[in-house]
């Protein structure tokens, strides 16, 4: 099983860059409803797992039988397991409106164009899954610490360059964007400054490769 924490934090370039890759409301109302409809009388514990791709809760106790997964993603009644429980996490504002929290959830994944949970009834509780963004995730990241830095499109340009290879070197990164060797080593030396490359070796073997 591999995880990962659900809010990625950027350093590089001496800049924190926080972005959450799942909705924290989505998060949350999983959370609370896994607290206030679990089966309390089951020996059984409440499975938090964080995937590269994924979130998957599972929790003892199944649906009520009026109840079935395709309803929770619309208008349906509120059917509380631990009524107590529910109405202390209503007073104390963990539940805002009840019924509509699998109802947030979707809208929550929907307002940030990601997939709409998966309810599932699965060994006797039930499975919530998030489907987070993947790949787009590490992209949006890298996009808003770009345009956050201020960089030309010749920078961008070696940046996309040491992405694919590793590491650039100043005669590359003349030919890459086609300017002199003086201007070359203004740009390449701002982005040292900015600590997004740093510079390995001298002379002919000098190289540049991200920062760690």
């Amino acid at each position: 099983m591999f995880y990962r924490p659900i809010r990625i934090l950027c350093l590089r370039a001496a800049q924190r860059f926080d972005k959450w890759e799942y909705p924290f409301r989505a998060l949350e109302e999983i959370l609370n409803n896994a607290l206030s409809h679990r089966d309390y009388w089951s020996s059984a514990d409440t499975h938090l797992s964080i995937y590269d791709n994924r979130i998957e809760v599972w929790n003892p106790g199944e649906l009520p039988k009026s109840l079935t997964p395709a309803m929770l993603k619309r208008k349906h009644l509120s059917i509380p397991r631990n009524r107590f429980l529910a109405e202390r996490l209503y007073y104390i504002k963990y539940i805002e409106h009840w019924g509509r929290g699998t109802n947030r959830v979707v809208d929550a994944m929907r307002d940030e164009k990601l997939s709409d949970p998966i309810f599932e009834e699965l060994s006797g509780g039930l499975n919530v899954t998030l489907l987070g963004p993947g790949k787009a995730f590490g992209k949006a990241i890298d996009d808003q610490k770009l345009h956050k830095l201020d960089l030309n499109d010749r920078q961008k340009k070696a940046i996309e360059f040491i992405e694919l290879h590793g590491e650039i070197s100043r005669k590359q990164y003349v030919d890459l964007a086609r300017i002199s060797v003086r201007q070359a080593n203004r740009d390449l030396t701002d982005l040292i400054d900015k600590k997004v490359i740093v510079s390995i070796g001298s002379g002919r073997s000098l190289k540049y490769k991200w920062s760690e």
